[in-house]
């Protein structure tokens, strides 16, 4: 990856400074609204599951330490996930990002929905939480 030319790598020794001037967009508190909303209705769903822990793992035949695990499961998915977005973000536009990253969200929700129809398989649950 080229950098181009560094301030401090000119022969006679001289720092240059550069003086950038950045532009706010009209946009950014959407992005921000956004993105805050995007992280609060995905932690919502991983302890969704703490309350009803006793009643999942009867349900599934599953433990208890196992039904809680989801909500890790999915806090631990969200630092891969934060890596695919930004580098989404520097290869596609923002709106095929939000765009797949819907589609991805869907997704999941639909592995959680058909769980129960998997022969009370968990998991299809747990593979829901962490897409």
């Amino acid at each position: 990856m080229d950098f181009g030319k560094m301030p401090y790598d000119s022969d006679d020794k001289e720092l240059k400074v550069e003086i950038v001037e950045y532009k706010l967009s009209s946009y950014r508190w959407v992005y921000l609204v956004t993105f805050t909303l995007a992280v609060a209705c995905g932690s919502i769903p991983s302890v969704g599951c703490a309350t009803v822990a006793t009643q999942l793992s009867e349900a599934y035949g599953v433990s208890i330490f196992m039904v809680n695990t989801v909500a890790v499961s999915g806090q631990i998915a969200y630092v891969p996930m934060s890596f695919l977005s930004i580098w989404m973000y520097q290869h596609y536009s923002t709106v095929l990002s939000m765009r797949l990253s819907c589609v991805i969200c869907v997704l999941g929700c639909w592995f959680r929905m058909v769980s129960p129809l998997c022969d009370n398989a968990f998991w299809p649950y747990n593979v829901g939480t962490l897409i």
